[in-house]
């Protein structure tokens, strides 16, 4: 299953919320203001149990990449 999160995590529970949802081996996509979650170290641990990917167009527009 791919899970999608737009809403960025200072300001919304979206992130945390799929978190809770997500099942080993899924994916999750950053895309929108949720990439400002991918330079957090939050992700360390979710990276080991689930594919996280997130738009390069999304990063650079933010100065991420």
């Amino acid at each position: 299953m791919l899970h999608i999160v737009n809403k960025s995590p200072t300001e919304r529970h979206a992130l945390a919320s799929c978190l809770r949802v997500a099942h080993d081996g899924q994916a999750l996509l950053l895309i929108e203001d949720c990439v400002y979650a991918a330079t957090g170290s939050a992700l360390a641990e979710t990276a080991q149990r689930l594919k996280v990917y997130a738009l390069a167009p999304d990063l650079l527009a933010r100065g991420l990449l």
